[in-house]
């Protein structure tokens, strides 16, 4: 399954893990425009902006967070309001906490998580074809043609 993973400059990056690996530009939100411009319905995200997380979601993408928490349609409105206000308190001057620290069960979590969507995409549901035609199978490059040589990919 293609991995894609964006960066700016100031990530540092183990390019041995494999994948693909897309460097932006600087600017702020560089990275999280570029996902959100390149992921398609199907793909998976994995982000801990709950901003991001409701644009591809839109799209039809699932958002899955570092802790293997799914960014869900319901809740999303619920928590860009959430992000509102916490933006708004900080303005006013008032100290919000961060998140907490990352716990083994939050590592555990996010793999029982990720394993789930992944296995989820390879199983794909097809259409029934009606007798004689021939069905396509494969994935859609980045220049949108159908890549038969890829099976089941997430591309980002």
């Amino acid at each position: 399954m293609p991995v894609v993973c964006f960066v700016s400059p100031a990530q540092a990056v183990d390019h041995q893990l494999g994948g693909r690996v897309i460097q932006v530009s600087d600017k702020r939100d560089a990275v999280d425009f570029a996902i959100a411009g390149r992921c398609r319905k199907g793909d998976v995200v994995v982000t801990d902006d709950v901003g991001l997380a409701a644009i591809v979601a839109a799209k039809g993408a699932d958002a899955v967070s570092s802790r293997g928490r799914r960014f869900g349609a319901a809740e999303i409105p619920h928590l860009l309001e959430r992000r509102h206000l916490s933006r708004k308190a900080r303005r006013s001057g008032k100290l919000t906490p961060g998140p907490r620290a990352m716990t083994s069960a939050d590592r555990q979590r996010f793999k029982r998580t990720l394993a789930e969507l992944l296995r989820n995409r390879a199983r794909p549901r097809r259409p029934a074809t009606p007798t004689g035609q021939k069905q396509a199978l494969g994935n859609r490059t980045d220049e949108g043609r159908l890549d038969s040589a890829t099976e089941n990919g997430a591309e980002l």
